[in-house]
């Protein structure tokens, strides 16, 4: 650019520029001038305003604050100068000049009267007459102070709030109510600043707030009405109990908590997540639970509070029963009729499709693999890559090594026959037998599974009549076939070479059977209304053991499947029955389940039965784990004279009576701690772990509770729970004799004594228990009338007194506790020695006549003299020492006859579901946990039983 071009630029510029710079400019231009000079002196570009604070839609109060800086370049590199700024309300007030600091900063304090969302119109100008403009939105949230906060706390709330502009003071008036507070009326406290913390509140009492803002020119700024819980984290401690297919909670409720909400994790670390949304109160159950899972659990105020209880530990009972069987259905099958599990797959001959192969390892959620289509596909047997199925008139040979991708291999046309139908099959070795409805059974040989070939068809039918299911068994070298007729069924025997069978009848004598099937030399089969075992060591001579009605009648026995000593029987039209098959010659009723649809097969595998129930019914799928299939697995002999035991996070807490130095020479009571993290072997990991004689324990998160006989109530931390530690103040001695019992109910605990007191503790005044009421049970004080065990059930406490019998406390208020006057009686002379609460049901374990039980539900009415049990009707005359309850199943220990397992879905009316019984098995106290029970014998054993094995 020549120097004469920008010289008459310069002079077009002379209004706005410095005098020294017009002059130096135009007495020389001893080198060409730069773009980026000539770029600066014209200034196209508009300043910069950049806010600070507030945000884009923050709120304002009664002084609207605004901070920021406005910058202006010339040119890259070259700045520029702002020559003003100035700031409206749209719509509310006029443009007002802002100051603008040396650095560009500026700081905007505008009082105001509005309660109106509102844009806030920023205006820059520089020196070039350039303007920029920045629109800045802000809400009015309600209230002047929307900050306003509270983080609640054991009889404290933490209020916290962010500085108001303008506010040189704050009050606070609250109510201890919902009441909203009135500046007119309500306590005000002056002078607060943030944070400020109430304390000496009530737990579990509703308080409003209302904070108030004074400003420079004695303006009133507002916070909204903020309402707030305190609690310590034991008021709603919630009890646990397991079912198969559900958790439920239970906890202690407040007038004041409208709603609640239950949060669960994977780990006392969280993260937890609500599985419950707002109830109205308890009980919840959780019912998304898998199987062999461990969760943790939590309750809080759904509103007003952000106090989390403790947590507490829980697993789903790994054992279904009569009542809480139902696990899922799958509905992806148009018409089941019968299926074959194997290694967490389900096979289903699927009468409308084929063969259809279900990934049901998590049989919560059973999800398709493959498929193959099968016309009328019946039935489907599997032998080793191969799944053979009977579909119309033929025998379908499916390669399955690949479950995801089944591929139809061979098949053979049975017969063209009319009467036939292809119905259920069996396979041993080389041979296929098949049952053909109006044709008898047929031989197949499947050697080369790409070509089949008939070799025997249309075998007795004379006999048979019509057949619907075949079972086939190698004794050793001779097979054995048995096939089920509407006439009879027989048994054969197969002989001969793949390429030339011969069956061979040799008895008949079986009954008329829809379906049968073989374990070991028995055979069971479903005739008529009844399943029926034979002995069949002799298959010329099969011997009737038992044939048992499993419907009253009430529906026909469809088909019969065998898993460890439990028969499975299918029921037209109804469901499945349960039949213990412990002995053969004694075959007895577990149970029968309702399912709906045909009934037409049941399958058992993985812990699960599946049913096969016809068309739109899809597959329904059940709990089936066998109760008496409980093992003892371990035998440990290192306790020390073990009083009671208790499973908390993999660890096993065990009371012991012994001395040790420097002790005196009598025995003492002490605590040792075994590692059950390999839950069948459990080592013992620590020693005297409490030395304030440590008796019962009991768990709320990281803290345990103990009774501990002479020296009350004690408390330790167990964030490690193998190595427990006292907290203050170790522990606190009690009226009434020595602890010998503890339950938990909110923040207190109740403690039974050897002179028959209950003793209520609160546990949520930071740094000691505090003995806050007692009451007497029962007037007979003497060492077989102490108290041995509490359980809690609503705002009942139940008691086993000894010789007392069953006694009864009114916890509803627990520091004032007080003993109904009636009572559960125990027969004569017997003594009360442990409890557990089922629903309305308490359980008790009488020492002379075993597992007691009475209706709690009308436990305010019971007699003055003395309630009934409710069963049993009949005295068994066999002691129990303990008894603890998960699921629908009461564990019973009886000493001189091992464990008994009730299955007490109906309490009224328990049914016998095993005992376990072994030489040196004397088990006096039980605890279980995850699928094993460890239990006690008072002396030097502890022993590990596998629930499922």
């Amino acid at each position: 650019m020549q120097c004469l071009e920008v010289q008459a630029m310069i002079s077009r510029s002379v209004a706005r520029l410095d005098a020294l710079l017009l002059v130096l400019m135009m007495t020389s231009c001893p080198v060409p001038i730069m773009t980026d000079l000539v770029d600066s002196v014209r200034d196209l570009s508009p300043p910069v305003i950049a806010v600070a604070s507030p945000g884009e839609y923050a709120p304002y109060s009664r002084v609207l604050s605004i901070e920021g800086t406005v910058s202006d370049l010339a040119s890259p590199g070259h700045p520029g100068k702002v020559s003003s700024l100035s700031y409206e309300i749209l719509s509310h007030t006029a443009p007002k000049d802002a100051t603008i600091g040396n650095d560009g900063s500026f700081s905007i304090a505008e009082s105001n009267d509005l309660r109106e969302n509102i844009v806030v119109l920023l205006k820059a100008t520089d020196w070039n007459g350039n303007v920029t403009e920045y629109r800045l939105p802000l809400t009015f949230p309600g209230n002047e102070i929307p900050s306003f906060a509270a983080i609640e706390g054991n009889k404290e709330v933490a209020l916290t709030w962010s500085q108001v502009p303008g506010v040189q003071s704050y009050r606070l008036y609250f109510e201890p109510s919902a009441r909203t507070p009135d500046p007119a009326s309500s306590t005000a406290i002056d002078g607060v600043v943030s944070p400020y913390t109430l304390n000496q509140l009530k737990n579990g009492t509703l308080y409003s707030f209302l904070l108030e803002g004074t400003t420079s020119d004695g303006k009133k700024d507002y916070s909204a009405v903020l309402r707030s819980i305190p609690l310590s984290t034991l008021h709603l401690f919630p009890r646990v109990s397991a079912y198969f297919n559900g958790i439920e909670l239970d906890w202690r409720t407040f007038p004041a908590i409208q709603s609640y909400d239950v949060l669960r994790a994977y780990s006392p670390a969280g993260p937890w997540e609500s599985v419950s949304g707002p109830i109205a109160a308890p009980p919840f159950r959780d019912s998304s639970v898998s199987q062999g899972v461990k969760y943790y659990y939590t309750v809080k105020p759904a509103n007003y509070s952000s106090v989390k209880s403790e947590w507490v530990e829980a697993q789903a009972d790994p054992t279904a029963s009569r009542s809480d069987a139902s696990v899922a259905s799958y509905d992806g099958v148009s018409a089941a009729d019968s299926s074959t599990w194997r290694a967490g797959y389900l096979y289903v001959a699927d009468y409308y499709y084929g063969l259809r192969i279900l990934d049901v390892s998590n049989p919560s959620y059973p999800k398709e693999k493959g498929k193959v289509t099968i016309s009328s596909a019946r039935d489907v047997f599997l032998q080793g890559d191969y799944a053979y199925v009977t579909g119309w008139k033929s025998l379908y040979i499916v390669n399955v090594a690949n479950p995801a991708a089944p591929v139809m291999v061979g098949s053979v046309v049975l017969s063209s026959g009319a009467d036939m139908q292809a119905e259920g099959v069996a396979v041993l070795g080389e041979l296929a037998f098949v049952a053909g409805f109006n044709e008898g059974f047929y031989v197949v040989d499947v050697t080369n599974k790409t070509a089949p070939v008939v070799r025997l068809a249309n075998q007795d039918y004379a006999t048979l009549g019509q057949n619907y299911e075949i079972a086939v068994q190698d004794r050793g070298g001779s097979k054995v076939l048995a096939v089920a007729g509407n006439s009879t069924s027989a048994l054969y025997l197969i002989t001969g070479t793949s390429t030339a069978p011969v069956a061979s009848r040799v008895s008949s004598a079986v009954a008329s059977s829809y379906a049968l099937t073989f374990s070991g030399t028995i055979l069971y089969a479903a005739s008529g209304w009844n399943v029926q075992s034979y002995q069949t060591s002799t298959p010329s001579a099969p011997t009737l053991l038992k044939s048992l009605d499993v419907s009253g009648t009430v529906a026909p026995a469809q088909s019969v499947v065998v898993s460890g000593t439990r028969v499975f029987v299918a029921l037209r039209d109804y469901g499945y029955a349960v039949v213990d098959a412990h002995d053969p010659a004694n075959l007895s009723l577990v149970r029968i389940q309702t399912v709906p649809g045909k009934g037409n097969h049941v399958e058992v595998g993985g812990g699960y039965a599946y049913v096969s129930a016809g068309y739109q019914y899809g597959l329904p799928i059940y709990g089936a784990n066998d109760p008496s299939a409980a093992t003892l697995v371990t035998t440990l002999t290192n306790v020390n004279a073990g009083a009671r035991i208790a499973a908390y996070r993999n660890y096993l807490y065990i009371s012991e009576y012994y001395s040790i130095p420097p002790d005196p020479p009598s025995p003492d009571w002490h605590a040792s701690a075994y590692d059950i993290g390999n839950p069948a072997s459990p080592s013992r990991y620590a020693n005297n772990i409490s030395i304030y004689s440590p008796y019962e324990f009991s768990f709320a998160g990281s803290r345990a509770f103990l009774a501990s006989e002479r020296s009350g109530v004690a408390s330790l931390d167990v964030t490690n729970p193998g190595a427990p530690a006292y907290v203050a103040p170790g522990y606190v001695s009690l009226p009434g004799g020595y602890a010998w019992a503890i339950a938990l109910t909110g923040h207190y605990a109740l403690l039974g004594t050897s002179n028959s007191s209950l003793v209520s503790v609160d546990l949520s005044r930071q740094g000691t228990l505090t003995i806050v009421g007692t009451a007497q049970t029962q007037g007979t004080l003497s060492t077989n009338h102490e108290i041995r065990s509490v359980a809690v059930k609503g705002n009942l406490a139940f008691i086993a007194n000894e010789l007392g019998g069953l006694r009864v406390v009114d916890v509803t208020d627990p520091s004032f506790p007080v003993t109904l006057s009636g009572y559960g009686a125990l027969p004569v002379g017997d003594s009360a020695s442990a409890l557990a609460m089922y629903g309305d049901f308490a359980l008790v374990a009488d020492t002379t006549n075993g597992l007691l039980v009475y209706d709690a539900a009308t436990a305010r009415s019971w007699s003055t003299t003395g309630q009934a049990r409710i069963w049993p009707s009949a005295l068994s005359g066999s002691g129990a020492t303990d008894v603890v309850v998960r699921g629908n199943y009461a564990y019973v220990a009886k000493p001189s006859l091992g464990l008994e397992i009730w299955d007490i879905s109906n309490p009224r009316s328990p049914i016998s579901a095993g005992t376990l019984s072994a030489a040196g098995f004397n088990p006096t106290r039980l605890a279980l946990y995850g699928e094993y029970l460890y239990a006690l014998n008072g002396a030097t054993k502890l022993y590990v039983v596998d629930l499922v094995p």
